[in-house]
């Protein structure tokens, strides 16, 4: 995602078709691991793929602002969505994100 911040429009279009092509990815891979839904969050234990997905995705809608384009889509990632939701309501998080990316 570091890659979208740039001055120059190609860059940062071919940066945005490379992080919803993993994005794809990573969703897909989570329908097959977790056919019953989106992952449990342990806020006592979380791993680091958690801390990962929260950091990346959890302030998603600064991200919309500055790049102007919908990363975090609830209907076409509804588990990397969900996921990042509720890390986002865990308090340390909740704390630590600027007012605009609050979990809604």
């Amino acid at each position: 995602m570091a890659k979208m911040i740039t001055n120059k429009a190609e860059e940062q279009e071919k940066a945005i078709e490379e992080v919803f092509e993993k994005m794809n990815l990573l969703e897909k891979g989570m329908r097959e691991l977790l056919p019953d839904g989106a992952p449990r969050v342990d806020a006592q234990n979380l791993g680091a793929l958690d801390i990962l997905v929260s950091a990346t995705f959890g302030p998603y809608m600064a991200n919309e602002e500055v790049f102007g384009v919908k990363v975090l889509d609830r209907q076409k990632y509804p588990l990397l969505f969900s996921w990042a939701q509720k890390l986002n309501k865990l308090p340390y998080c909740a704390r630590s994100a600027p007012s605009s990316c609050q979990a809604r």
